[in-house]
């Protein structure tokens, strides 16, 4: 079973290979950094550093319940989309059960899966894109979680709505759904958003973060929204002061800041569909992607390939932890960024052949 390690950061390659400037496309970060508005709200903290922050971030929740049409009592915030998972695996799991997931799918839930002793069944995808079909035919009456995450990483597709709404419909009622949506922004109207999907499931959990489209990666919060009794046991299995105050200002002032979080979701399409006819042009077939990052097929092994890129200055992913050994996902950079990602892309295909 795959374990979900963080990658090195851009610091460290620097140091590692003696570099001047190194580009991080690995980690699906957003280059727009965060709104002005979240920089003064974090700003405007520092007089407060010596006081414990607010314990389960009332505040926030009540600005995210305003903002989504749902109660603080269906919201969990978390540190990152990664805590909310390990929390409901840790409460909901029985001896014996078992959770589905996509064959690729983001590393964090099985490994949630295999801190928990849950047993894992992978469906099969087809043309890189979740199957629907497949998950369904891969849960078993002892099936106590299914994953999905809409768009997918590490392949950026999305789920098809109305299969969707038809597969969460015919689910047993007591199947506990985890629709992971960190890059939900990013898809648009591609994707439908999740709090309508709860209306055809009654054992939903979203999972949001602010670490893509909002740009506080550093600060590690996220949340998660579902039924009021779901959450209400997964807030009494969070550690105490489980998000720090820096994360819960920025937070909040990222989600006032509407505008500034559509003017990313404006550039990252524009700047993805140039990255993708860049790799086009040196003879890949990426994959369409509605996320922040591109998933690149190589005909080769990933890892080989990282490790020429960092010498050279670029980090790209690797998809071997998700099942994908020859394809690199490569996340949506500045255009100078991109430019320069694809130019050492085709010297090191060049020199590493299948």
């Amino acid at each position: 079973m795959p374990l979900f390690v963080p990658g090195s950061s851009a610091e460290e390659i620097a140091v590692r290979y003696r570099l001047e400037r190194v580009i991080n496309l690995s980690s699906n970060e957003s280059p727009m950094g965060a709104s002005p508005k979240v920089r003064e709200a974090v700003t405007a903290m520092a007089d407060r550093l010596h006081r414990y922050p607010h314990d389960g971030a009332p505040r926030l929740r009540q600005v995210l319940a305003r903002q989504l049409g749902v109660w603080p009592e269906e919201i969990l915030v978390t540190n990152g989309s990664t805590e909310a998972i390990q929390i409901l695996v840790d409460t909901y799991a029985i001896p014996g059960c078992e959770a589905v997931l996509p064959q690729h799918s983001f590393v964090a839930y099985a490994r949630a899966c295999r801190v928990a002793e849950v047993a894992v069944a992978y469906a099969a995808m087809k043309d890189h894109a979740i199957d629907l079909d497949a998950v369904a035919a891969a849960i078993t009456p002892m099936t106590r979680f299914v994953f999905l995450a809409n768009p997918n990483n590490p392949t950026g597709t999305v789920l098809d709505r109305h299969k969707l709404r038809d597969f969460l419909r015919n689910l047993r009622s007591n199947v506990i759904v985890v629709l992971d949506e960190a890059y939900r922004e990013y898809a648009g109207h591609a994707v439908e958003d999740g709090l309508t999907l709860r209306l055809h499931h009654p054992r939903m959990v979203l999972l949001r973060t602010f670490s893509k489209v909002y740009g506080l990666a550093s600060l590690r919060i996220g949340y998660a929204v579902g039924p009021p009794d779901l959450i209400g046991h997964k807030n009494s299995m969070r550690d105490p002061f489980n998000t720090n105050a820096l994360a819960q200002a920025a937070a909040e002032a990222a989600v006032l800041d509407q505008e500034f979080m559509h003017q990313v979701v404006v550039w990252n399409a524009k700047a993805r569909g140039q990255l993708q006819r860049m790799l086009r042009s040196i003879g890949l077939t990426p994959v369409p992607s509605r996320a922040n990052f591109v998933l690149v097929p190589i005909a080769r092994p990933a890892g080989p390939v990282v490790e020429a890129m960092a010498r050279r200055g670029v980090m790209v992913g690797s998809g071997t932890s998700s099942g994908l050994p020859e394809a690199l996902r490569i996340s949506v950079g500045l255009d100078d960024e991109n430019r320069f990602a694809v130019r050492m892309l085709k010297e090191v295909l060049e020199e590493i052949k299948p």
